[in-house]
């Protein structure tokens, strides 16, 4: 199901906001999630290693005889340059112009970049592997697979690292994280492919402690910010009417975002109960 136009910005405007803020205080230069090995402490400081490990993780998989990957939802192209760095021949798709220019910056002009969405778009190259990190949520499981086969080359190769819903039947009570397919439906249209699974590895332990240093910073960051500028904005007489009327047309959307993101309940352990973080290496038949 696509997303509307106002989901989408929310979600840009995000990841932009996310980007400057890790960015500039800790160096971090990646979008996508970290991979927490054992001992590593769970703090801001450490996010750039974990999600450097993750990137680890994902050129670890990468079969020998590849050598041209289109990357499929880039973000900024950090992963890109990584990619390279390490001598492959690597072209980009993302729908954003502000992370356009961002992925040229990082892959230098190496890398043909196509502004547009995964289903939309038109190229004759074909390549060694098409990977989708963190993407493939936001395309049809069907449409994907579709678009990505008919962009490989003989014995070609697609690499999904995201998460899924687990089977509802497995679990008990309402998932208050949103995203990723549903596991049992990925799995039913996968058997009518022609497509071999070579690799399916688990990271789910690995990547949920992301979401409780998202739930901390969310709890000792940002709610006091936004709280902090809402009591000085009704403490100026000028904006009391602007507060009170704001308030009232947008009670539902405030009330909808304390629902969703400081109720506390976007947590690891909800992640480990309701998702499931897989990397799939598929290899064409």
């Amino acid at each position: 199901m696509a997303k509307s136009k106002n989901s989408v910005f929310s979600q840009e405007l995000g990841l932009r906001l996310a980007l400057i803020f890790g960015n500039y205080l800790y160096g971090i230069k990646y979008l996508h999630f970290g991979c927490w090995g054992s001992g590593m402490k769970l703090e801001l400081n450490n996010l750039s290693k974990a999600q450097t490990q993750y990137c680890d993780l994902l050129r670890e998989l990468i079969p020998l005889n590849v050598k041209t990957i289109l990357d499929v939802g880039c973000g900024t192209g950090a992963l890109s340059k990584e990619l390279l760095t390490a001598g492959y021949s690597v072209d980009c798709v993302t729908p954003s112009t502000f992370f356009t220019s961002l992925i040229a910056a990082n892959t230098d002009g190496k890398s043909e970049i196509f502004q547009t969405t995964f289903e939309e778009l038109k190229t004759d190259k074909k390549y060694d592997l098409v990977l989708f990190s963190e993407s493939f949520q936001y395309i049809d499981i069907e449409k994907g697979f579709e678009m990505a086969m008919g962009l490989l080359n003989e014995n070609g190769h697609i690499l999904i690292s995201d998460y899924f819903k687990r089977d509802k039947k497995a679990v008990q009570g309402k998932s208050p994280l949103s995203g990723g397919h549903k596991i049992i439906k990925f799995n039913e249209i996968m058997k009518g492919l022609p497509l071999s699974e070579i690799k399916r590895v688990d990271i789910t332990e690995q990547t949920a402690p992301n979401l409780d240093l998202v739930n901390d910073l969310l709890h000792n960051l940002a709610l006091p910010s936004i709280e902090c500028v809402m009591k000085y904005s009704k403490a100026k007489y000028m904006y009391k009417l602007i507060c009170g009327i704001s308030g009232f047309i947008f009670r539902k959307k405030i009330a909808n975002l304390k629902r969703k993101y400081f109720k506390d309940e976007r947590n690891a352990e909800n992640f480990k109960k309701y998702k499931q973080y897989l990397v799939l290496l598929y290899k064409l038949s």
